[in-house]
């Protein structure tokens, strides 16, 4: 008994090894993967950051709808493609708004961007300011390496690549070929003038070292290329869109989630563009059960302060692969632009655009004020998404103030000289610059901003099929209506 309760002396154990058991030699190729791993989505927390910190000083960003943004595998997130900081935008909000387990899974994220992105010299198209003095540095530099750690995707666009992007894409997979045998006539002519055809020495590359940055901008055909070389490039750019939508559709069965903008390109005049074919592909060709995100991103811009972005994420869509070719193109246009938010850009502009359509060649500040409010309070009880600035009656006065002073500095709106800002009150008297609101041609949100806004909202309003004509006996104020409606009273009354 007394032996059990005294402290046995313990007995003496040969020391621990510290070498352990020998591991083999491949291990080390292993550890090296992890090590390369770890960096990579060290960069990309790094990435998501600096774009957060840096579209944080350029807009104002207001955030809807997050509790609809998930982490589940095989998701496709559509999002209206405005402005071409939308990626920016995307990554630096969404993989940083929550805490480390959403970055972990956010890291799954793919992004399809555009193909020229990873040719040589595509920042001369997007600094056109350093192109005089750094032409011959932007020309070689490629930033493809820093893009592919990001997890991107390219994608080609046949029908809408840059003269700068085929040339270059030629130089890299056929070599510095000569340009008199390269390009037809009147490329030649275009690129370099009537002197090149008296040289005989100019090549790919003298062409992209001193052709017009307008001419290098404007998009092109591999037609502007000579036989067999344009049919060679033809197949070979066929091939490469095959290839890639093989990849996208791999990333989406490995459980991928991937951010893609359905219009393919920038919207040039404020619409919601229809939906590429490369989109329903995708969804096709994908074997696993595909859900869908709709995001939508609306720039108030039109204002004296920074541009407001706002971010509206929609409820998620299931079973994709359960709707026909057209079913879906029809399904992911009413869900994103279904989203957009109403502004005060996109209220004023329609308003304006429809006044001057009407022949008015000005307005009392009262009236429009008190229009615009109206309209807003309609279009919000129609359950629209309606910016902070217009809820009551305060913010609203002093957003339309700053529109205002937007309006007279920028111009295209209203005329310079006829109104006074700092003795604005109820009987202040607003003149239209009818020649430039009466244009129809929009090619940028700046190049018209009114008529930009005006297609944003009406695209905003056929996603909710409240466009069209007034009905019979429905107040001016009214200014939207249910479509169908309006018809079944129309068939009825006939």
């Amino acid at each position: 008994m007394l032996n059990k309760l005294w402290p046995r002396r313990r007995s003496k154990v040969s020391p621990i090894s510290l070498s352990g058991p020998k591991k083999p030699a491949w291990a080390v190729f292993f550890w090296l993967a992890q090590f390369r791993r770890w960096l990579r989505y060290l960069w990309r927390d790094f990435v998501a950051v600096v774009m957060r910190a840096i579209m944080r000083s350029v807009y104002r960003v207001d955030m809807r709808g997050l509790k609809h943004f998930s982490y589940k595998p095989s998701t496709i997130v559509a999002c209206s493609h405005k402005r071409d900081e939308d990626i920016p935008l995307f990554i630096g909000q969404f993989y940083t708004f929550r805490g480390r387990k959403a970055r972990k899974a956010l890291r799954l994220v793919y992004t399809a961007t555009r193909d020229d992105l990873h040719e040589n010299g595509f920042l001369i198209l997007y600094f056109p300011a350093l192109d005089r003095w750094l032409r011959p540095v932007l020309a070689r530099l490629r930033v493809s390496r820093f893009i592919r750690q990001l997890q991107s995707c390219p994608v080609k666009l046949p029908d809408e690549q840059t003269v700068s992007q085929l040339l270059q894409e030629t130089k890299r997979l056929e070599g510095n070929l000569p340009l008199a045998e390269t390009v037809t006539p009147e490329w030649q002519m275009r690129l370099l003038g009537e002197k090149s055809f008296e040289c005989k020495d100019l090549t790919i590359w003298d062409a992209l070292l001193k052709a017009p940055l307008a001419v290098l901008a404007q998009l092109a055909t591999p037609r502007m290329f000579k036989e067999p070389l344009s049919s060679r490039i033809i197949k070979r750019h066929h091939q490469t869109v095959i290839e890639q939508l093989r990849h996208m559709s791999r990333v989406l069965d490995k459980g991928g989630v991937l951010f893609i903008a359905p219009e393919g390109q920038v919207t040039p005049d404020g619409h919601f563009g229809k939906p590429r074919a490369a989109l329903t592909r995708v969804v096709q060709q994908t074997r696993a059960d595909l859900k869908m995100t709709p995001i939508n991103m609306t720039y108030d811009f039109m204002d004296s302060e920074k541009t407001l972005a706002i971010i509206n994420v929609g409820p998620e869509i299931t079973g994709l692969k359960n709707y026909a070719k057209n079913e879906l193109v029809e399904l992911v246009r009413r869900s994103v632009a279904g989203l957009a938010c109403v502004t005060m850009s996109g209220l004023a502009g329609r308003w304006l655009i429809e006044a001057v359509e009407k022949g008015q060649g000005g307005v009392n500040y009262r009236r429009f004020s008190d229009e615009l409010w109206h309209e807003a309070q309609h279009l919000q009880a129609l359950g629209l998404l309606v910016e902070r600035h217009l809820e009551n009656w305060q913010d609203f006065e002093i957003r339309l103030k700053r529109f205002l002073n937007y309006a007279f500095a920028s111009g295209k709106i209203f005329k310079p000289q006829s109104l006074d800002l700092q003795t604005l009150n109820g009987d202040s008297w607003l003149e239209f610059d009818l020649p430039a609101l009466a244009r129809q041609e929009c090619r940028k949100f700046d190049d018209h901003p009114a008529r930009y806004c005006y297609n944003e909202l009406m695209s905003l309003l056929e996603a909710h099929n409240l466009l069209g004509a007034r009905a019979e006996g429905e107040s001016e104020s009214a200014g939207v209506y249910d479509l169908a409606a309006a018809r079944a009273r129309r068939l009825t009354a006939g």
